[in-house]
């Protein structure tokens, strides 16, 4: 007698006052199913975080749940005021929200009812996970292995969500006075408690991007909440590069240089010339180049910030980066300030985005990846294979036992590039204490 295939247990995200009272049971599934997608696109892709709507395309939807029962659901979730609907997004789809009290109430997991929806759920599942994989190198691998050994504390996760957050809006009678902070508390919320039950239910998620970042429950994981996370019982520590992107611009300027400068013999008239040659004619801008010297200096002392913090003229840390990566790295001009400074480097900055603007973000994310994966983890996977290891892009976490191991590793991996980081173990408060402690003097506590 032929046995028969269990069914496989594929776990929903769902909110905890959702009603489908009002729908046929055989669609009760398919409804959990479009919000677990909402959920989980807010989840794991941090560009939407914060957003108020989400766009889902139409033949996105489609590819798991059948076409006839589409319309009766959607028109069901949104005339039940469960779901708030608008129009197209730049003419590809229509976007989506929960309503307010859908996301107001916790986030729970749901098992498929019926055993079509979990299977076809798995084979979309599957097809993705062999898409992702086809992708993946030796080091990936190494990297998916301790993301599976990964656990959280649940509970006290929780527990500090909640007491950091009435530490910081303690000077608010009520929530209600200030619909703003109230949804950013919401959204936080539910971010929090889907992000860690995929990490208790062991729902991981890895896949490599187009430019070398490898994208998992991890890096997309709230960083106050990464002291609640586990290997083998033991708590992560964070090995963080200051600094990192601006530095991977050094990086680039010594790999154009150095294809340049091998390119033709090394006599005076020849590396003259080299330096006027069309490929990039702002490698030598100054005589001396003590604009790009200075400039790796102070990303490797760990005074670029302060000092474009003043050029800025900003007072906290987190505007002067958000203007920095805008106005410099990130957007279509150069902040007139940082050209003044380290001219050079400006005259780079714009070689690299004369085409496109975005070419330097995804060039800055290739030397980053390079660096940092496809060097330092791979160094750890070969010669360290028992060391658990885990990447948040130009971070790499493991166990207190391994710091200095994995630190001269990561370091060496930047020195190989021609530069000389700054690389710092974070320790994130773990008590409420601490968070009041840290808050800024000038903040209401």
């Amino acid at each position: 007698m032929t046995k028969r295939k269990p069914t496989p247990r594929m776990r929903l995200y769902s909110s905890e006052a959702l009603d489908l009272s009002g729908l046929p049971a055989k669609h009760h599934d398919y409804a959990r199913l479009f919000i677990h997608r909402l959920i989980a696109r807010r989840i794991f892709n941090r560009r939407l975080k914060g957003q108020p709507y989400i766009s889902m395309d139409s033949r996105i939807i489609r590819q798991y749940i059948p076409n006839r029962h589409v319309t009766p659901i959607l028109d069901y979730l949104v005339e039940s005021g469960q779901l708030d609907r608008t129009g197209y997004s730049k003419g590809n789809s229509t976007r989506y929200r929960m309503s307010d009290e859908l996301h107001r109430s916790r986030c729970v997991i749901r098992l498929p009812e019926s055993s079509s929806v979990a299977r076809k759920v798995k084979e979309r599942k599957e097809r993705q996970r062999k898409k992702d994989d086809a992708r993946k190198h030796p080091v990936h691998r190494h990297l998916d292995f301790w993301l599976n050994k990964v656990r959280v504390d649940e509970k006290a996760a929780m527990q500090f969500v909640s007491d950091k957050q009435r530490a910081e809006f303690s000077w608010l009678s009520s929530l209600s006075e200030v619909p703003v902070i109230a949804d950013q508390l919401v959204e936080d919320r539910l971010h929090t408690e889907a992000s860690i039950q995929a990490i208790v239910f062991k729902d991981f998620r890895s896949k490599p991007c187009r430019y070398g970042r490898y994208h998992t429950n991890i890096s997309c994981f709230r960083k106050v909440l990464r002291p609640f996370l586990r290997i083998d019982g033991q708590p992560l520590v964070e090995m963080d590069v200051s600094a990192c992107q601006p530095l991977c611009l050094a990086v680039l300027l010594h790999d154009i240089k150095s294809a340049i400068l091998t390119s033709v013999p090394l006599t005076e008239e020849q590396i003259q010339l080299a330096h006027t040659l069309s490929i990039f004619p702002v490698c030598c801008a100054s005589k001396e180049e003590d604009d790009t010297i200075r400039y790796q200096k102070d990303c490797e002392t760990g005074k670029f910030y302060e000092i474009m913090q003043e050029i800025c003229k900003v007072d906290s840390e987190s505007q002067m980066k958000k203007k920095l990566f805008k106005d410099v790295f990130f957007g279509k001009r150069t902040l007139a300030g940082f050209r003044t400074l380290y001219p050079t480097m400006a005259g780079l900055i714009e070689w690299v985005k004369r085409h496109d603007y975005k070419h330097l973000a995804h060039e800055l994310q290739r030397i980053e990846s390079s660096i940092v994966i496809d060097d330092a983890c791979d160094v750890m996977r070969v010669e360290h294979p028992t060391v658990p290891i885990l990447t948040i892009h130009d971070a790499i976490l493991t166990t207190r036992d391994y710091v200095s191991l994995v630190k001269g590793v990561l370091r060496a991996a930047f020195n190989r590039r021609g530069v000389n980081p700054q690389i710092k173990p974070e320790d994130t408060p773990s008590s409420v204490d601490e968070v009041v402690a840290q808050m800024p003097e000038d903040s209401p506590k």
